[in-house]
């Protein structure tokens, strides 16, 4: 790529993520706040199940490449409590919720997990290794976040306020998303409140084009699900 290419590319994509905002901030929702999470299925996943992901295909894990894929050897199976969620009810106030996302990854679910830069992987690092709860919980945070934005925040709703029915849909916004990755990860105890909040900025500027919001890259948006359930103001 020539120097003024790279300059133009360089110059969209920031065109875009500011555009991107504008456009977000007009229907943005309050922050959600991450309150709990529980295990009830573990991510697992084995040597011969990394990939390397380049040139928009999927190749066998080559050792010296750092941009990898996990894919999942097991569906895995996380409870997220919600102590901060506004959404409209059926008379069209606002209104603060209690809710809790049950969310599902199936065998096949691939990602790469943090993306972080490379000058950034010795504090977020693209995967941990997953042998106790907190490396679980700080790769959910990812893995989650990759999952919303390949289903463009669009999620079941168990129930939608004041109105029992089963089966509706919800679309979290861009900003929900990132809010739920940064509170995951410090959730995790692997990373401090200023880090995660310092990388939720990043995220929202390097990940807010069109290009990663509502990608499925990795053909995945199936093997991935989210259904809330609201438990009162």
């Amino acid at each position: 790529m020539g120097f003024w290419n790279f300059l133009k590319s360089i110059a969209n994509t920031i065109k875009s993520a500011i555009s991107s905002r504008i456009e977000e901030a007009e229907t943005r929702t309050d922050e959600i706040k991450v309150k709990d999470v529980k295990i009830c299925s573990r991510f697992e996943y084995e040597g011969d199940s990394v990939y390397v992901y380049n040139d928009d295909c999927i190749k066998e894990l080559n050792k010296d490449n750092t941009d990898f894929v996990i894919c999942l050897t097991r569906d895995a199976k996380f409870e997220i409590d919600i102590k901060r969620f506004t959404r409209l009810n059926n008379e069209s106030e606002k209104k603060w919720y209690n809710a809790r996302l049950y969310v599902v990854f199936k065998k096949g679910f691939k990602t790469d997990g943090t993306s972080a830069p490379k000058f950034f992987q010795n504090i977020l690092p693209s995967c941990r290794a997953m042998d106790d709860d907190s490396s679980q919980v700080y790769n959910l945070a990812a893995f989650v976040h990759d999952g919303l934005y390949a289903c463009n925040g669009e999620i079941k709703e168990k129930g939608a306020p004041g109105n029992e029915s089963v089966g509706r849909r919800c679309k979290l916004t861009r900003h929900e998303c990132d809010n739920i990755l940064a509170d995951l990860w410090t959730k995790s105890g692997l990373v401090s409140d200023l880090t995660a909040n310092l990388a939720e900025v990043g995220v929202n500027l390097a990940a807010g084009g069109r290009d990663h919001w509502d990608n499925d890259s990795y053909k995945c948006r199936d093997d991935f699900s989210v259904e809330i359930e609201y438990l009162g103001e």
